[in-house]
């Protein structure tokens, strides 16, 4: 696929944006999306809440619900208890301290249930599967992604859409191709929407995103930080502000890529 224009990515970028001014002639006044970030490393479940405010203000709430082990973790078979989170509090649970020195756990009772939360390294799930074999498989992740929808449905925020980042593993997947097609399908199958981009559309798609942002207008990105120690380091965690940080990061990294489509920052560029 060529890339696209300057002009073709400002269209798209506007189109995207009316998405959020527009539904039955009116502008959408509120909106949840649950969204599942695949990295190369890991997998993260991020639930995003558009509200429009009575002052005409969006909002957008950002809240990091649960993590999982990479996709390609489960394309591959690789071992449930290889996982950096996995040894990470299988160590804190062995040695009752976490990794700045500070007690785990207020009593003896709270690290057996730890202990067993771990569940031979299928922690990402609500229970270790009946038929789990030590190699994670990609039905694994389908009931990771099912279960953290049903999860979030059982605390009353219904998502208008629920969306799998499928580029990082089921674009060129190599050996565990077919295992990936597979997939693919077995999530659409649950209800959940895979979105694959060509390595040619990553760029301009940067682009498409900041003009949609600047067309709707999104002014305030509202943190949901209830001070959980969600990785059980005995911190507070604040991972919906880095969420929120790396938001911001691909804004500006976007708003550089509008910049380099004009003609005035190419000195390759000749003058007229």
């Amino acid at each position: 696929m060529a890339q696209m224009t300057e002009e073709e990515l400002q269209q798209r970028g506007a189109a995207l944006g009316s998405i959020f001014k527009t539904k039955t002639g009116e502008r959408m006044k509120e909106h949840r999306a649950l969204v599942f970030d695949c990295g190369t490393g890991e997998t993260k479940a991020i639930f995003l809440h558009y509200q429009l405010q009575a002052d005409g203000t969006d909002t957008i709430n950002m809240r990091e619900l649960r993590k999982g082990p990479a996709t390609l973790d489960f394309l591959h078979g690789k071992l449930a208890e290889d996982n950096e989170d996995y040894k990470r509090m299988r160590k804190e649970v062995e040695s009752g301290v976490t990794k700045k020195g500070k007690p785990a756990f207020k009593s003896e009772e709270d690290r057996e249930e730890a202990r067993r939360s771990l569940r031979d390294g299928y922690w990402f799930l609500n229970e270790k599967p009946a038929d789990a074999t030590p190699e994670l498989q990609p039905k694994h992740f389908v009931d990771f992604c099912v279960q953290t929808k049903e999860r979030l449905e059982a605390g009353g925020d219904l998502p208008d859409v629920v969306m799998i980042g499928c580029s990082a593993w089921a674009r060129d997947a190599g050996p565990v191709q077919d295992k990936a097609d597979q997939l693919i399908i077995d999530l659409t199958k649950a209800g959940l929407l895979c979105k694959k981009l060509l390595q040619t559309q990553v760029c301009g798609v940067a682009v498409v995103v900041v003009v949609a942002v600047v067309v709707v207008a999104v002014v305030v990105v509202v943190v949901d930080d209830d001070d959980d120690d969600d990785d059980g380091d005995g911190d507070d965690d604040d991972d919906c502000g880095i969420a929120c940080s790396f938001f911001v990061v691909v804004c500006d990294v976007a708003r550089s890529l509008v910049r380099s489509f004009s003609p005035a920052t190419h000195n390759d560029r000749p003058t007229a």
